[in-house]
């Protein structure tokens, strides 16, 4: 029930659940965990439907149009309506409210701690928050980063739609740039080294010839690396707070096991 994408630090000291204790917090995850599963499964499909707009809304803006798979041309405000209304709609409180707990339980349990583990904890925290703030901007990153992979390498060799995927391409390498600006401005208190540094390393290096979308595919790692270590931060500090939490006499439910790869567990609930 933990995802890293959803996961705001903050959401611990904000109304309504800021005046919950841990037991409470516990038996509230446990009650919510059928509806959802059920929200997220849901929100799953409206990505998938997401993306496809994406990839038609962004020929579209460019002045390529092609038949759908039912041969019928778009309907230009349909789907863009369809997709502002996907992207506005933010799903059942259940999703939001599930984090928010989770990050309750974890500032509760951090707080229980003995002082040197303790002030340990409150600089992974600092960097958690840090982190989350440049999360929505990565994730649309990556999105848009997709799209132009299928547009470039569509297999039509449909040269229109690999033109709007360099035009895209520029855009996104400049909107990178800004990020990794924001990036170069965390730094990792376990190594000293800037943010930007380690995710930059795990990227291949660019050729002289190399365009936007050899860029482009160049930093599909440095995208995964990012929620790789975000999620690893958070799992280091939810083993910590599991812990005190049993010193505390508090009895979460059994450890299961996530099926998300962005994060190694489900920290009981």
């Amino acid at each position: 029930m933990l995802s890293v994408e959803n996961f705001d630090p903050n959401d611990a000291t904000r109304a309504p659940w800021d005046t919950l204790d841990a037991q409470a917090c516990i038996s509230r995850l446990d009650d919510l965990r059928p509806a959802w599963q059920n929200a997220t499964a849901n929100r799953a499909l409206q990505q998938e439907r997401r993306y496809w707009l994406d990839v038609v809304l962004s020929l579209l803006d460019h002045g390529v149009m092609r038949p759908l798979q039912d041969g019928y041309l778009p309907d230009t405000a349909t789907l863009r309506t369809e997709r502002f209304l996907l992207g506005a709609d933010a799903g059942p409180i259940v999703l939001a409210e599930v984090p928010a707990l989770f990050a309750r339980r974890l500032a509760l349990a951090i707080e229980t701690m003995p002082a040197p583990q303790r002030e340990a904890a409150g600089v992974q925290w600092l960097l958690l928050q840090q982190l989350h703030g440049l999360v929505a901007e990565s994730r649309m990153l990556d999105e848009r980063s997709q799209v132009i992979q299928v547009l470039a390498w569509n297999p039509d060799v449909d040269l229109d739609q690999v033109e709007v995927a360099y035009i895209l391409a520029a855009e996104y390498r400049h909107g990178m740039r800004d990020w990794l600006r924001r990036a170069a401005l965390v730094r990792l208190p376990d190594s000293a080294l800037r943010l930007d540094e380690v995710l930059l390393s795990s990227c291949s290096p660019l050729g002289a010839q190399a365009d936007d979308v050899d860029y482009i595919e160049a930093m599909r790692p440095m995208h995964r690396g990012f929620m790789q270590l975000f999620s690893q931060r958070l799992s280091q500090l939810v083993l910590q707070a599991e812990q005190a939490e049993r010193q505390a006499g508090l009895y979460p439910l059994p450890r299961a096991t996530a099926a998300s790869d962005e994060i190694s567990q489900d920290w009981p609930a």
